[in-house]
């Protein structure tokens, strides 16, 4: 699935979130997530969903270039999952 996120700045504790990501989807980061970025994935990104009634903030894997970012809009390919690990939207 696709969603359109804007890039803020991460919560500074000691996780590594891009292997949080991996670690609650079962997968691996590979590409960044961002559309039409072919970079490597380095980075679990800080993001929140625009336009919508939910403000909670999700991890999705981005290259670092992208990553820094902060405040831009971007496309992104799921799956994105919630800082609290609750929620995993596909």
């Amino acid at each position: 699935m696709i969603y359109h996120v804007r890039n803020r700045r991460g919560e500074h504790r000691d996780e590594n979130w891009i292997r949080f990501w991996e670690k609650h989807t079962g997968l691996k980061a590979g590409q960044c997530h961002v559309l039409d970025c072919k970079k490597d994935a380095e980075d679990g990104a800080h993001v929140n969903l625009v336009d919508r009634d939910n403000k909670k903030t999700y991890i999705v894997p981005m290259c670092h270039q992208c990553n820094c970012q902060f405040g831009q809009e971007f496309y992104v390919i799921g799956p994105l999952v919630s800082v609290d690990g609750e929620t995993i939207l596909p």
